[in-house]
């Protein structure tokens, strides 16, 4: 991997995590004619696949970035969602079916599903051509300072390590994008709160099968059974995601456990010896009262992370770096105190993280076990039947 040198000047904007938030922040402001700077600990991209849904506000993103066709020609376009009931020991029944292609409009009447690491090879390939010099893999941010100076004008000093790393580096402003367990918050004095829901889940990307609740190669399921939701997403290359509820978080992450319970749930034989990207995770919640200080701010996970069910937080973040940037740009550009831009920056994203929350919030809690499958198999069908299906579909797309 050619690793481009440390910057040893200042530049606009650096930038801590080169993830799909990282890259499609450092794409976009270069895009706007911004120096970057990127800076990953990581040697080579992660190879990590958890987000695999870009929704069609993702996908208007992106293509601002002239990416959105890439992106497709490595992806699948679901277009339709059925809800299922289970019980053990009788086949799953139908409880009412989402339709996107009609619910949604142009031009993506769909949500995507693409591989992670294929996500951020076009979002490298992006940025590498507006900014050949910007990323710098095997570079650690040790340190950072931020600079004498009235509203952050003196900016933020930076102490690296790695391969080809100077001693410091210096940017106009700092952008955390390294995920959840970034340390700037903390250093920073924003405070974190974080609330574990009690919900454990086992995910695997698996060989499709030819099961009765998968049917459609362009189709999600969700089967609700008393023990927890089963989840079947589509991915290319004739795959699909499986996600799978549990009582409380395994041990490991065993694909041979995950397959007992997808047949034991729905009937469905799956082949453990085809899964990749076996994990195990239990939902945490996590906000920050603040989305930077000065001349560093927070994005992506590092500012906000929601419930993975219904995979909205990839778009989420890229949503919330769009803006960060314009805001950057206000001010980069004296156009507004670096004060207001982040306050803006708070006031405009502050909303979709909320309702992004709420989401993923009905979506657990729709899963979860319960002792009255009947109840809410009721409840499901009724509204799905009365004119909730265009509703949780523009829900799950991210356009209410």
């Amino acid at each position: 991997m050619t690793r481009a040198a440390a910057p040893t000047g200042t530049v606009d904007v650096a930038i801590i995590g080169a993830g799909p938030v990282g890259l499609f922040l450092a794409a976009r402001l270069a895009e706007d004619g911004r120096e970057v700077a990127v800076f990953e600990r990581r040697n080579g991209p992660s190879g990590r696949t958890r987000a695999i849904g870009v929704h069609p506000p993702g996908l208007e993103a992106i293509a601002r970035i002239d990416l959105a066709d890439a992106l497709r020609g490595d992806g699948l376009e679901v277009r339709q969602g059925t809800a299922w009931s289970a019980r053990s020991g009788r086949p799953p029944r139908v409880l009412g079916r989402v339709d996107f292609a009609s619910a949604l409009p142009d031009p993506y009447r769909f949500v995507l599903t693409v591989p992670q690491p294929a996500t951020e090879a076009h979002l490298e390939a992006r940025l590498r051509r507006s900014a050949p010099e910007a990323l710098h893999r095997g570079v650690r941010v040790v340190d950072w300072t931020v600079r004498p100076g009235a509203d952050g004008e003196g900016g933020v000093e930076l102490r690296t390590t790695g391969p080809g790393a100077p001693s410091e580096a210096t940017a106009r402003l700092l952008v955390a994008c390294d995920g959840a367990a970034s340390d700037v918050p903390a250093r920073l004095g924003v405070l974190v709160r974080e609330t574990p829901t009690g919900d454990a889940y086992l995910m695997a990307d698996l060989a499709a099968n030819d099961g009765p609740v998968a049917p459609d190669e362009d189709g999600a399921s969700i089967v609700l059974h008393p023990r927890g939701v089963v989840e079947a997403f589509p991915l290319p290359g004739g795959r699909r995601r499986w996600v799978v509820g549990t009582d409380g978080r395994p041990a490991e992450a065993d694909p041979e456990l995950l397959a007992r319970r997808i047949r034991e749930r729905t009937g469905e034989v799956v082949d453990p010896g085809t899964a990749t990207h076996p994990s195990s995770f239990e939902i945490r919640l996590r906000s920050t009262d603040r989305f930077g200080a000065g001349p560093v701010w927070l994005a992506g996970d590092a500012a906000h992370v929601v419930a993975p069910i219904g995979g909205q937080g990839m778009t989420l973040g890229w949503l919330g770096a769009e803006t960060l940037a314009r805001e950057a740009g206000a001010w980069l550009d004296g156009r507004r105190p670096l004060h207001e831009a982040l306050r803006r920056y708070e006031r405009a994203h502050r909303p979709r993280v909320r309702s992004a929350t709420a989401r993923a919030a009905w979506n657990v809690r729709v899963g979860r076990a319960t002792r009255f499958p009947w109840l809410r198999d009721r409840f499901v069908r009724a509204w799905l039947a009365g004119g909730g299906a265009d509703r949780l579909a523009r829900t799950f797309a991210m356009r209410r």
